[in-house]
């Protein structure tokens, strides 16, 4: 039987120094990879490595696509296009799924006892929703609103915010969440979707859902060697 891994607090000195020796490997190549590919803004900061992967595969569709590297402000925009408020919202499938399911699917506002809270929803001209599993820097789904498809969405957001403002008090939360079906109820024609990296429709889409024939982790390649961007090569 294989031995179950100790806890940080009951590690012997064998596993301590193996344990540091994995996490400054780790630490080590993100901070390369922060360097070489997010402009030395660290990517673990705020999931902001979440929303690089994103414009990885999305910029196969829209190369202009480019993604904020700070914590405030818009998260992502097209250059040189009316599209300036993207919104990026991403959720970790739980631990133990098999299948992507739809419930897997949710994008989350917070704030909303706040004054502007809709008006600030009201003026996003995208919205991106992807869905990561706990071993892959792809995401598993990615769902993009484009800006003709937002209107959609408007009535969407004025009801959930409506609702939360007469239960506001009753509940300990400050958010409002769209679903899988608050998203597909946009036309096909203004949707982007990618699962893993391969681009799909919305028909395809909610057929392999509903088989649950997407799976969660998929066979783990060789990791790529990174150049270290600190080396003189």
């Amino acid at each position: 039987m294989k031995r179950k891994q100790a806890a940080v607090g009951h590690m012997s000195p064998a596993e301590k120094t193996d344990f540091l020796k994995s996490m400054d490997k780790i630490l080590y190549d993100v901070h390369r990879l922060s360097k070489a590919f997010n402009d030395g803004k660290p990517l673990m900061d705020n999931y902001n490595w979440r929303a690089v992967a994103i414009a990885a595969i999305l910029q196969e569709h829209e190369p202009t696509l480019a993604i904020s590297k700070t914590r405030t402000g818009t998260d992502c925009w097209i250059k040189g296009r009316k599209a300036k408020n993207i919104e990026i919202k991403t959720s970790g499938i739980p631990a133990g799924s098999v299948s992507l399911l739809a419930s897997h699917i949710k994008a989350e506002f917070d704030k909303q006892d706040r004054d502007g809270a809709l008006g600030k929803l009201l003026a996003f001209d995208g919205l991106i929703v992807a869905a990561f599993n706990d071993q892959s820097a792809v995401p598993v789904a990615t769902v993009w609103v484009q800006a003709d498809g937002m209107a959609s969405l408007a009535h969407l957001f004025k009801a959930k915010h409506a609702a939360f403002k007469a239960a506001w008090g009753a509940k300990g939360r400050d958010s409002i969440q769209l679903g899988f079906e608050d998203l597909m109820a946009v036309p096909d024609e203004h949707l982007v979707i990618y699962l893993r990296r391969k681009k799909t429709d919305k028909a395809a889409f909610q057929a392999a859902l509903a088989e649950k024939s997407i799976k969660v982790h998929e066979e783990k390649a060789a990791n790529p060697k990174i150049k270290d961007p600190d080396s003189e090569e």
